[in-house]
């Protein structure tokens, strides 16, 4: 049983937040489990306060993430490919032009560091969104690094 907290005059209980520990103790889980899922927003409800402290509801349920598979251009020796995707699904039906450095490193396998350091090689350039200024990808790079024409 989860601790409760009652409000004042309307007597509506409500059960009390649970840090990361106690969360994972509740649910038999590693609390780097469940920062995972917290990164992930994967835990509905979950608050962090500015101090860097959770607060995830007592009954808040795991919300896996749907992904999506994407066969991968023809490899090169006799190990089968396959990239995982959340967000494209299908790379010439999506509508934008250009990709950040961080959904170009999930889609293309590769992290986001290491895409930095050949910022030449992937064809990087700097845009602003939201006025700030960030590494963006050129989807025909990524079509043409994973032989989609």
């Amino acid at each position: 049983m989860y601790p409760m907290t009652i409000t004042s005059e309307t007597f509506i209980i409500m059960p009390t937040p649970l840090t990361l520990q106690e969360y994972a103790a509740a649910h038999n889980v590693h609390p780097r489990t469940v920062k995972r899922w917290l990164g992930e927003r994967e835990l509905p409800g979950a608050e962090q306060d500015d101090k860097g402290r959770w607060s995830i509801p007592a009954t808040a349920v795991r919300t896996p993430k749907q992904q999506v598979t994407l066969p991968r251009r023809e490899p090169q020796n006799e190990v089968e490919h396959v990239v995982v995707a959340e967000k494209f699904p299908d790379l010439d039906t999506f509508p934008a032009s250009f990709f950040t450095l961080e959904q170009a490193a999930h889609i293309l396998q590769l992290t986001p560091r290491a895409i930095a350091g050949q910022a030449d090689y992937f064809e990087l350039i700097k845009l602003t969104v939201d006025g700030v200024y960030r590494w963006m990808m050129p989807m025909s790079t990524i079509k043409k690094i994973r032989g989609i024409r």
